[in-house]
């Protein structure tokens, strides 16, 4: 069932309810309007001053304040193609043999490390292309002819997945074909409903395909990373990079390339770190300053404990020495009573 809805002079904006109850908004229906645009504005007033966001017909959206995404996200994340399969936590880097692709970090201090796969972007710059034609504008030919080549196998799969999709399309297309020449309108009706029902199958096989081939990288915020504590504890402020094994991040020990720093602890084997995205690589002398930081870090607390033995062994010699002096004191007076007692018993003992 559909309907519509047409607002203002000359259908300069009209609604439509598919027939999969889909709400579309066509601004400018005729297309001969350059300008036109929605406002959305507040306090009743139609003047700029209240104007809180606006869409321009070529899709440009601006808003008055703060854009404000799910609350359990916290990354920024931007589409690469991905060279192999991939996982969320996993580190990526460059892949040199094709632009624009990433694929599993390679050794320990890989400086063509880029981000880690996210596990729940709170923005993503690049998302799922509209058509074909954005498709080929954003990735190139081969992919776009890679779409191409999969988009039968790739629909198959997901009339499999929503059979009732399917049953709607061989419902409408059974009607169609049962309609006279003599109902047009008719015909135009169910022809508009079979466009509209392959626009929405057409976007869940751009979905699928953009999921199947794309990664989402995480460039900065925070993001659970796999990481593997056998080459140290995994403590919140430790500075991570690349391991050994493909993906996984270490505690950093002087290499090249710095992934990130923990915000959560791991203290032994293998799992995931929330870790904040800070990426120094190329061995700049950043990585060297930060090293050096630790390393007097260090320096520092084991002077403070030096420090503090000074105090407690200077401690100890004052109370030594007043317990020496005292004594010594005790000492004289008992020996100027001896000596009184032996001249007292002198004049006694002279005849």
């Amino acid at each position: 069932m559909g309907g519509r809805l047409d607002l203002g002079v000359g259908g300069l904006l009209s609604g439509t309810i598919s027939s999969s109850g889909t709400i579309i908004t066509i601004i400018d229906s005729d297309n001969n309007d350059t300008t036109s645009r929605m406002l959305w504005k507040a306090n009743g007033n139609t003047s700029i001053l209240n104007q809180i966001a606006s869409l321009s017909q070529t899709g440009n959206l601006r808003i008055r304040g703060f854009l404000t995404q799910n609350a359990t996200s916290f990354d920024l994340a931007e589409s690469f193609l991905a060279s192999e399969s991939l996982q969320p936590g996993d580190i990526v880097r460059l892949d040199p043999s094709q632009a624009g692709a990433v694929r599993k970090s390679a050794g320990s201090g890989d400086r063509l490390v880029i981000g880690v796969v996210s596990e729940k972007p709170g923005n993503i710059l690049g998302g799922v292309p509209f058509d074909r034609i954005e498709l080929k504008a954003a990735w190139g030919a081969g992919v776009a002819a890679e779409f191409a080549a999969r988009r039968n196998r790739l629909q198959a799969q997901i009339l499999a997945a929503h059979p009732e999709k399917q049953r709607k399309l061989q419902a409408l297309h059974a009607a169609l074909a049962a309609i006279p020449a003599a109902k047009p309108q008719e015909a135009a009706r169910i022809k508009e409903q079979i466009r509209q029902l392959e626009e929405d199958l057409d976007a869940l096989i751009m979905e699928a395909f953009f999921k199947s081939r794309i990664s989402l990288v995480a460039l900065a915020g925070r993001v659970p990373v796999k990481a593997d504590a056998s080459f140290g504890a995994i403590e919140p402020g430790d500075l991570l990079t690349t391991g050994p094994e493909p993906g996984v991040a270490v505690k950093f020990s002087g290499s090249r390339t710095i992934v990130g720093k923990a915000l959560g602890k791991l203290d032994s084997g293998r799992g995931k770190v929330l870790m904040f995205v800070q990426l120094e690589q190329g061995g700049h002398d950043s990585v060297l300053i930060n090293t050096m930081k630790q390393q007097i870090h260090h320096l520092r607390k084991q002077v403070e404990q030096a420090e503090q033995k000074l105090t407690a062994l200077q401690q100890q010699l004052v109370t030594l020495r007043t317990s020496q002096s005292r004594q010594i004191d005790s000492l004289a007076v008992q020996l100027e009573s001896l000596n009184r007692a032996v001249a007292g018993a002198r004049l006694v003992m002279q005849p």
